[in-house]
């Protein structure tokens, strides 16, 4: 009793990877990555079902990328991150500029430097968050089959499920 429970929590990490209708990316060896709605997975094959509607089958062993959607999110953390590391370089290039001998600015030495940094961080943090809140993107992740593998698939009669053990 006790080995059924251990493969059972084993296998526990690929089951959610095989529920029908999960998003999934594929690639064979010799062609492009295609991305669709998971129909089955097995040991041997995996069947996706494309935006169009057209099933494709493609044998395990001829996939070089096999991966399932983790979501999509938006990335305003790293692109604000970014904009205010640009937005301070930028900046302190232009209080260099502004803390010439011979200028016309208001501020001069030091000072032009430091308001440099600091407006360009600001105006860099704030361009970078708005940007990265616009743009989002596809977290992959992959799937992997361990020595205990589920297999779930439709029968005459309702949903099959079974257990593989490869040694």
């Amino acid at each position: 009793m006790r080995a059924i429970g251990i493969m059972a929590l084993l296998a526990a990490t690929t089951v959610m990877a095989q529920e029908p209708g999960t998003r999934i990316r594929v690639a064979p060896t010799d062609g492009v990555v295609r991305i669709g709605a998971l129909v089955e997975l097995n040991a041997d094959s995996v069947r996706i079902r494309d935006s169009a509607g057209t099933e494709s089958r493609y044998a395990r062993a001829d996939l070089r990328l096999l991966e399932r959607s983790g979501g999509r999110h938006n990335n305003v953390g790293r692109a604000a991150a970014r904009g205010a590391m640009f937005g301070a370089a930028g900046g302190f290039l232009l209080g260099v500029l502004a803390s010439t001998e011979n200028n016309n600015w208001v501020c001069d030495g030091g000072s032009c430097i430091a308001t440099g940094i600091g407006g360009g961080a600001v105006w860099g943090l704030a361009i970078g968050a708005a940007i990265g809140a616009l743009v989002k993107t596809e977290r992959w992740e992959p799937i992997e089959t361990g020595p205990v593998e589920p297999d779930v698939r439709p029968i005459a009669r309702g949903t099959g499920f079974g257990i593989r053990l490869r040694f």
